[in-house]
């Protein structure tokens, strides 16, 4: 999986692994992009994300790892993430979070990945 496709949706959300989202396709124009959170206890469906709004979870310093319909967040790096205001900011998983439930789908999902589509020339 491409690491360029899960993202943090906007800056109201908490950085952690409970609110992760992953984008499934480019919307009508270049600054929205279809979105849907991974998590099995988040109940909301697709929505669209302001792309200059989000913040790819790479960016946290953060790798996802999938396993038995599960993901955990791994730190493997310093976070390069800030807010709009330039103030930094980290990932916030907390010690009960170290193991997200996955929604059904997500389990043997492959991402919307825009650099393949280009490759295979859809947009």
């Amino acid at each position: 999986m491409r690491k360029k496709t899960f993202i943090i949706a906007n800056e109201f959300d908490r950085p952690c692994s409970k609110l992760v989202a992953v984008i499934i396709g480019q919307a009508e124009n270049e600054t929205v992009v279809d979105v849907q959170y991974i998590p099995r206890d988040t109940h909301q469906l697709d929505f669209q994300a302001v792309t200059k709004r989000m913040t790819f979870v790479e960016d946290f310093g953060i790798e996802l790892e999938f396993s038995n319909g599960e993901v955990s967040a791994v730190k493997v790096g310093p976070s390069k993430a800030t807010y709009s205001n330039g103030k930094p900011r980290e990932w916030q998983d907390t010690t009960t979070e170290t193991s997200i439930a996955l929604k059904p789908q997500f389990a043997a999902f492959t991402p919307y990945d825009p650099l393949e589509q280009e490759k295979n020339g859809n947009s």
